[in-house]
């Protein structure tokens, strides 16, 4: 799961009215400027609760979401009987590629995750990036400190694996079905388990998406272990 994306700031900023509109903000920018307020202070190590709380809000994204994540759990609870079934009364191959996706989804498939969040990092030309998480709360993030990024930039950021992915996986899903491959199994599974690996993208996407009246900016602070969501008044 991700929970912090931010950007690369710009020291040159003129502090004009309006004049930022267009630029890249340092965190100064917004801590200094009457023409924004700090709208909330999010701690990490309460990141997990607070996608929770996000994804229980009702609305068309986090909806959509939940039915895209009951579609994919009954997807995968029927791979996994129909796996069974072929092993009791045929082959046990099918199983084999089930037990490899598991194996791979919760070991390469995060790695994998992280480093395409890195990536539209690198694309948009942010900087500063680095890597962690928490096994024990099964917590993974990528982060810029102390750069602030936009809401358009975080959309961006948020839903670049879960596209990638799925455009992979369906790609693969698609060949292994016209060459009759029993790699199908393997892609299917990759696929269905991923959609929960991006809940905390869509858990922070909600946040945004709860305050689309509102221009938001945010930036992480690593030594503070926290992030900092701004809007303009």
């Amino acid at each position: 799961m991700h929970f912090t994306f931010f950007c690369q700031s710009n020291r040159n900023f003129a502090g004009q009215k309006g004049n930022y509109k267009n630029m890249r903000l340092a965190p100064k920018d917004l801590i200094d400027n009457p023409e924004f307020e700090l709208l909330f202070r999010l701690e990490h190590k309460n990141a997990k609760a607070f996608v929770k709380e996000q994804l229980r809000h009702k609305s068309k994204l986090t909806k959509r979401y939940l039915w895209y994540q009951f579609s994919m759990a009954t997807l995968l609870t029927a791979l996994i009987f129909c796996g069974l079934i072929l092993w009791y009364v045929k082959s046990a191959i099918a199983m084999l590629f089930v037990a490899g996706a598991f194996c791979f989804s919760f070991t390469l498939l995060i790695f994998f995750h992280e480093m395409l969040h890195g990536l539209a990092f690198l694309l948009l030309g942010f900087n500063k990036i680095s890597f962690g998480g928490d096994l024990r709360k099964f917590v993974f993030y990528v982060q810029t400190d102390q750069q602030v990024i936009s809401r358009q930039q975080f959309y961006i950021l948020a839903l670049f694996p879960l596209v990638i992915i799925k455009i992979m996986t369906v790609v693969a899903i698609v060949i292994t079905i016209i060459t009759h491959s029993p790699w199908f199994w393997f892609w299917m599974i990759i696929m269905a388990i991923h959609s929960f690996f991006c809940a905390g993208d869509i858990g922070l996407l909600s946040f945004f998406n709860h305050n689309r009246d509102k221009e938001l900016f945010t930036f992480d602070s690593k030594t503070e272990k926290s992030s900092y969501f701004y809007q303009r008044k």
